[in-house]
């Protein structure tokens, strides 16, 4: 929490860096150093340590021949307040690594310091250190002494070399306030700079940057003023990390801060629905969604989340979540395949009467438009349709075949359904054996059908017709005409008539292809699907059947 203008009662100053403690009466504060006693690069694979950190391991990483895994690891630093202010820490590491746990056990102090606060007596809190990756512990040499760093590409320090940006971060968990005074750090950048990027939990915007000292060696007393921060409420965070340059890094040596009594924790927002560059999930009918981590000002907060399109007849609802209200914005259908933006601002306020500290921006695009049924053949309520027509069904964008065959059904029903599929997957050809003459069919594509971006039909399509007394397609079959190959991918060969002309028609009627005179047909320009081939003679009789080009 960035520090706002309040009176600061300064009681216990702590440095939290890598070795044992000593008091500084000049500062008059309390000063916690960690240095590496046993000298040795604890984390880092030249060490023989490889995958081993010092709040846990990754997965399958041994070190002395034995597995050391764990799934949550962190660094604890547990600090208790006496009856009298005194002050104790007690560093707890999920490593089980022995050689680590005894460099820890060397931070422990009973009287790390003492606070005159009274309200704070008897209270314990701590500081969990986590990380991007496995935390390394730096080794005594050149005057670096000890400092924790980042398992990475350069092994040891905070850099950016990998495909993000390395970050440590400490989160306090207690009914204490913390006022920082200091960063102490080291420059392990070899000939570069170190770099230092502090990230405030709350303020996400208050980032100092410094630059060490370049060359060999130095001391570890490179410091950065930190009256800016301060970590005034449970779970309040502060991050380390670095700025976008190359070949540069620094381990954090050293935290020296004092306690302090807490603050109320101002409103933040836990997670929203979509999440934050969501392009894949939100349809324009459904509501936004904000979870806050605590109980809010409802008459007031809503008039700080804006909307960029706006939104149009919004509504704004509550209810109480797991950790605090939920907020859930509800408008008129938004636009389809659209970037929204929405900004929670400062003026958000919780029930406590504290505002938002920054604002928070989060952009989410809503979905493409729902597949739909475009065209049928037969045509929906067409009549005298052969009883051994083909069936086609159009839809208005390419669709995933197998869910579109599963959503599919006749009433009555008809026999084994075959499909044929154009190239682009968005329209289907249906055979089946005969149906019954004069009887009406009832055909029905439920909402089960799915487009290739994962969206289903907004509600079944239905569409119906009747079938003729008793015609069919199969004159052919009494004239001896024959067509071949059936399937066909370039040439059409027809026999068994004299040939005076030869019309092809898509399943919506639309005639594709017309030739006089010639019992060979090309093919190859006609797009992949099932047609009708129109066969005349030239005593004036016409055929017809049915043909899948490849």
């Amino acid at each position: 929490m960035k520090k706002q203008i309040i009176t600061k009662v300064l009681s216990a100053s702590f440095i939290l860096t890598m070795s044992g403690f000593f008091l500084n009466l000049q500062a008059q504060d309390i000063v916690v150093e960690f240095t590496n006693p046993d000298g040795k690069d604890y984390g880092s694979s030249n060490e023989g340590f490889a995958g081993i950190g010092l709040g846990g391991s990754g997965a399958d990483v041994s070190a002395d021949f034995q597995q050391y895994v764990v799934d949550d690891p962190h660094v604890d630093f547990n600090f208790t307040i006496g009856a009298t202010g005194q002050i104790a820490l007690d560093v707890v590491t999920a490593t089980t690594y022995q050689p680590i746990v005894d460099v820890l056990n060397t931070w422990d102090n009973p009287a790390i310091g003492a606070t005159s606060i009274s309200a704070l007596f008897g209270k314990s809190f701590t500081l969990r250190l986590t990380a991007e990756s496995r935390m390394q512990l730096g080794y005594d040499s050149d005057g670096n002494r000890g400092g924790i760093g980042i398992r990475g590409k350069n092994q040891r320090r905070i850099d950016d070399e990998g495909a993000n940006n390395e970050w440590m971060q400490f989160e306090l968990l207690g009914d204490v306030g913390i006022d920082f005074f200091r960063f102490g750090y080291n420059d392990v950048a070899g000939e570069a700079n170190a770099h230092m990027l502090v990230i405030d939990h709350d303020t996400r915007g208050h980032l100092p940057i410094l630059d060490g000292i370049d060359g060999n060696p130095h001391p570890p007393e490179l410091f950065v003023d930190a009256s800016d921060f301060n970590m005034r409420y449970f779970t309040d965070m502060v991050w380390f990390s670095t700025e976008d340059t190359i070949d540069v890094g620094y381990r954090l040596y050293s935290l020296e801060f004092n306690v302090v009594a807490p603050q109320p924790k101002p409103p933040a927002v836990v997670s929203t629905t979509p999440p934050d560059g969501d392009s894949v999930s939100f349809n324009i009918a459904d509501d936004f969604v904000i979870r806050w981590d605590a109980a809010m000002d409802q008459a007031v907060t809503p008039a700080a989340v804006t909307f960029s399109p706006d939104v149009q007849n919004r509504a704004d609802t509550w209810s109480a979540g797991a950790a605090g209200d939920v907020q859930t914005i509800s408008f008129d259908d938004l636009e389809y395949e659209t970037w929204y933006t929405v900004v929670v601002g400062t003026g958000a306020k919780g029930a406590n009467g504290l505002n938002k500290i920054a604002p928070d921006t989060f952009m989410f695009k809503t979905l493409p438009e729902p597949p739909s049924v475009v065209s049928t053949f037969p045509a929906n309520l067409a009549s005298e349709v052969p009883i051994d027509s083909p069936i086609s069904i159009e839809f208005s964008k390419s669709m995933i075949p197998d869910s579109v065959e599963k959503a599919i059904s006749f009433n009555p029903i008809l026999g084994v359904l075959s499909f044929v599929w154009n190239e682009d997957n968005s329209a289907v050809y249906l055979t089946t054996d005969e149906m019954v003459p004069s009887n009406m069919y009832f055909g029905t594509v439920d909402v089960l059908a799915t487009d290739i971006f994962g969206i289903q039909m907004e509600e079944p399509f239905l569409w119906a017709f009747t079938t003729s007394i008793a015609t069919s397609l199969k004159e052919d079959e009494v004239s001896g005409l024959v067509i071949y190959p059936n399937p066909a991918s370039d040439l059409l060969q027809i026999s068994g008539v004299d040939v005076a002309s030869v019309k092809i028609y898509n399943l919506t009627g639309q005639m594709v292809k017309e030739v006089y005179n010639d019992s060979v047909v090309n093919v190859s320009d006609i797009e992949t699907g099932m047609y009708v081939v129109s066969v005349a003679d030239r005593e004036n009789n016409s055929y017809r059947k049915l043909v899948t080009i490849e």
